[in-house]
């Protein structure tokens, strides 16, 4: 007798932001990787301030949020621990 299959988790929700003036061509290039492993990517591009990434992490139930620069992760943190949502992984995303 086989074992049945567990079901398959369900796919991350990771929201992909540029803060600022930010190149959106590594993002784009991220949030592709992101896709083709099964992730479920919210995209809303760059231009953005960390308050709003966060608010749309949050919106959004994100499990994560993928950020550049890099120097913003820590502005996005700030802004999802006064949303009391701190378990939202933030990724910074190296723009080169």
């Amino acid at each position: 007798m086989t074992e049945p299959t567990p079901p398959a988790a369900a796919p991350r929700r990771v929201v992909v932001a540029g803060l600022g003036d930010t190149d959106e061509l590594p993002l784009v290039r991220r949030a592709r990787v992101l896709r083709d492993d099964g992730v479920e990517v919210i995209w809303v591009g760059s231009g953005l301030q960390a308050e709003q990434v966060a608010a749309v992490a949050v919106a959004e139930d994100a499990d994560a949020v993928e950020v550049a620069p890099t120097t913003g992760a820590p502005e996005v943190e700030r802004a999802l621990a006064q949303r009391e949502a701190a378990d939202i992984d933030v990724v910074p995303v190296r723009v080169t």
